[in-house]
């Protein structure tokens, strides 16, 4: 019995994530600057681009917008 509630709590949690990463990750794409792509990875996030170091070391308004979401 304990193990059929931990299963479901594992099931809804994964969903509840799921849910959420996607939410997430359509705002992301409508704020992030041109050139850089948004997918969606096991465990969260990922931001994709050329030079995407440089460019958040460049870009105050990534550096911004990325700060925010760890929040």
């Amino acid at each position: 019995m304990f193990e059929t509630m931990l299963g479901r709590g594992e099931r809804l949690a994964r969903r509840r994530a799921q849910v959420r990463r996607r939410r997430l990750g359509f705002a992301l794409r409508r704020e992030v600057p041109p050139g850089i792509l948004v997918e969606e990875v096991e465990d969260g996030l990922a931001l994709v681009g050329r030079q995407l170091g440089e460019r958040y070391a460049r870009d105050p308004q990534l550096r911004w917008l990325l700060s925010e979401l760890v929040r």
